[in-house]
């Protein structure tokens, strides 16, 4: 819950759900704890940090989810699906791997196929 907090959001009470994070971390929740996946995700994991960062959007969250050691690699693909520089700079530092594939592509194959798709949407080129 406290990962899809929006940044500045009320639902908890705090601004952030960095509280609320922490006390669940404190009190023996999984750093990076998994919905359970179909097999055809591949290496996708909903962890707590795919939702703060894919969902929430929250980067004060994403950043203390980090810090304490989340596994940068799983939200890749939301941050190159929407073309987040922000979010990609931040999972980028952590050096997550780039070899990890869902949906049959790695994240940085998305990036570029990403790309061609909103040229070629952009310019008729389609």
């Amino acid at each position: 819950m406290a990962c899809n907090v929006k940044p500045g959001g009320t639902g908890l009470g705090e601004p952030n759900g960095i509280q609320t994070a922490a006390a669940l971390l404190r009190a023996g929740a999984e750093l990076d704890a998994e919905m359970p996946a179909d097999e055809r995700d591949g290496d996708f994991r909903a962890t707590p940090l795919r939702h703060a960062v894919a969902w929430a959007e929250n980067l004060p969250l994403a950043e203390f989810l980090l810090k304490r050691g989340a596994n940068p690699g799983d939200p890749l693909w939301a941050v190159v699906w929407r073309d987040d520089e922000v979010f990609c700079r931040a999972l980028l530092r952590r050096k997550p791997r780039l070899d990890l594939i869902a949906g049959g592509e790695t994240p940085i194959f998305g990036a570029a196929r990403t790309m061609i798709d909103r040229a070629e949407d952009r310019f008729g080129l389609a």
